[in-house]
């Protein structure tokens, strides 16, 4: 096989429902040009990577589980590592790509050092709609968007030697996030790509619901607290701001109660916000996002490496 001009890399764990047709989408794209696709396997247990495997992707596992979403950044980094091309794209183990995904990005890289496209949500739950607002929000903005200011560990792409320039992804939450600020800030551009989609599949439980939003809030509080240099003061007002949009929901809630779907989406807006609220409290009384507490996971990582647990 001819060296790939392209690698794609998927981070997964326990994923064997849905990762099937996240790797079906990526390797049968409409693309003349040879690719690899690359799954990082955070110690699963469930069969996932007999799938991946048995669908002809390059597996990377990591025979002991680390957990987090901070170690997000970490398990990218290993992948492009084991990656063979020069432009490394990323993408979710529950997202589904459109068959020219991956076309449009290596034509939108021309000239450019990083790429971003849409991810479309597609609700497979009634929980999902709950960010139904911000999503049509985001939506405007983006529709009229060359470049953008964010990545999305969903659907992107970046040169090897602009990554590994600047130090590749950070080993804390929001990697994506903050790698796209660090990109910003060395004066990179991030084109974004409107016709390169991929699907988010949003099928959650009420408890991942909350959990994602918590993580959220954390990952805020570092935003604002580490990245952007931010005091207590602004984070009050963020939480003060979340206390009170908590309090409409929760309102709006009893006023819908009659009209049971408008009634449902404010009440899981309330607690998805809750989940939120309580995340920023984690991050910042609890000092979570301290680099030093972080390295215990890069340690984990080379750890791993250089005992051969890693295994391909």
């Amino acid at each position: 096989m001819d060296k790939p001009v392209v690698s794609v890399i998927v981070l997964t764990y326990n994923s064997s429902k849905i990762i099937r047709n996240c790797l079906r989408a990526l390797l049968n794209q409409n693309f003349k040009h040879p690719y690899e696709v690359v799954v990082v396997d955070d110690g699963s247990t469930d069969g996932t990577c007999e799938i991946a495997r048995e669908m002809g992707a390059r597996l990377i596992k990591l025979k002991r589980h680390i957990g987090s979403p901070a170690c997000f950044g970490l398990l990218r980094n290993i992948g492009v590592t084991k990656a063979k091309a020069e432009i490394i794209a990323f993408t979710d183990d529950d997202c589904i790509a459109r068959k020219n995904w991956l076309d449009e990005l290596y034509r939108g890289m021309e000239g450019e050092s990083c790429v971003v496209g849409p991810v479309r949500n597609v609700a497979t739950s009634i929980l999902a709609l709950a960010d139904e607002n911000w999503k049509k929000r985001m939506r405007t903005y983006l529709d009229k968007a060359r470049y953008v200011k964010f990545l999305s560990g969903g659907n992107s792409a970046i040169r090897r030697s602009v990554l590994t320039k600047i130090g590749g992804f950070s080993s804390l939450f929001v990697e994506d996030t903050e790698l796209g600020i660090r990109l910003t800030k060395r004066g990179y551009k991030i084109k974004f790509v409107h016709n390169a989609v991929v699907y988010h599949l949003k099928s959650v439980t009420i408890r991942k619901f909350f959990k994602d939003r918590f993580h959220t809030g954390i990952g805020n509080s570092f935003m604002q607290r580490v990245i952007f240099r931010r005091g207590r003061r602004v984070l009050l007002i963020i939480m003060m701001h979340t206390v009170a949009t908590i309090t409409t929901s929760f309102f709006k809630t009893i006023y819908f109660i009659n009209r049971k779907k408008d009634a449902l989406e404010t009440f899981l807006d309330a607690i998805g916000n809750l989940g939120y609220l309580l995340g920023l409290l984690c991050g910042y009384l609890k000092q979570t996002l301290r680099v030093a507490e972080f390295t215990n996971y890069e340690r984990k990582i080379k750890s791993l490496s250089s005992t051969n647990r890693l295994t391909s």
